[in-house]
C-alpha cells in the first residue's frame, strides 16, 4: 500500500512540476515587439541647426515595392504646406497605398523607387489593432546622394483581424519582406 502512495505522489510531484514548467515558460515567452526587434534594430536619430541626422544606425532596409510616398523632414529653412510629418502608407491584403493628404498637401513629396534603403527610427507591433507600424528614413548615404534629403515615411502593415494574436515572427517578417528586407 505504501508503495502505491508514494507511486502516486512521485507521479503527482512529476506532474506538477511539468505544469509549473509550461506556466514558467508561457510567463517568459517574449512579446512579438521584442522578438522583432532583435530583426529590426531601431536607428537612433536627432536634429540639430544642420537638419535631421542619424546618430547612432541600426538595420537598413532595402525597399522591394514601389509606391511608398515620402517626405522631406521639416527644416530650418523649408517650408511646408500642411503636414510636417512622414506620410502614411498601408500595406494590406498584398496592396500598397498611399493617403491621399500627402501627396497633394506636402512640399517636397515624392515616391521613393525599388532598391532605394531605408533607416528604422521607430517601430511598433499594435497587436489589438493588428498592425506593425515602421517609420523610415532615407539612408542617404547608402543610396549615394550627392545631397542629403532624409526622406520620412510611415509603413503601416495592417493584418487580419486577431492575426497577431497567434502569429509567429517569421509569418509577420515574410509580409514585411514583400515590402522591405534587411540588407545583408
Amino acid at each position: 500500500m505504501n508503495r502505491i502512495k508514494l507511486r502516486t505522489a512521485a507521479v503527482l510531484i512529476v506532474l506538477a512540476a511539468i505544469a509549473n514548467s509550461a506556466f514558467t515558460q508561457d510567463q517568459s515567452q517574449p512579446s512579438l515587439q521584442d522578438q522583432l526587434q532583435t530583426m529590426y534594430k531601431v536607428s537612433r536619430a536627432g536634429v540639430d541647426s544642420g537638419g535631421f541626422k542619424i546618430l547612432e544606425a541600426g538595420t537598413v532596409v532595402v525597399l522591394k515595392k514601389t509606391g511608398i510616398m515620402a517626405t522631406e523632414p521639416p527644416g530650418a529653412h523649408k517650408f511646408m504646406i500642411k503636414l510636417p510629418k512622414a506620410c502614411d502608407n498601408t500595406f494590406k491584403n498584398g496592396n500598397l497605398s498611399v493617403s491621399r493628404t500627402c501627396s497633394t498637401t506636402t512640399i517636397g513629396s515624392r515616391f521613393l523607387n525599388q532598391g532605394e534603403k531605408m533607416y528604422i527610427t521607430k517601430f511598433e507591433v499594435n497587436q489589438k489593432s493588428d498592425k506593425v507600424t515602421f517609420d523610415l528614413v532615407e539612408c542617404d548615404q547608402c543610396n549615394g546622394a550627392s545631397k542629403p534629403s532624409s526622406m520620412k515615411a510611415i509603413v503601416v502593415f495592417d493584418f487580419a483581424n486577431k492575426f497577431l494574436d497567434t502569429a509567429e515572427p517569421g509569418q509577420v517578417v515574410d509580409v514585411i519582406n514583400q515590402v522591405f528586407q534587411p540588407q545583408h
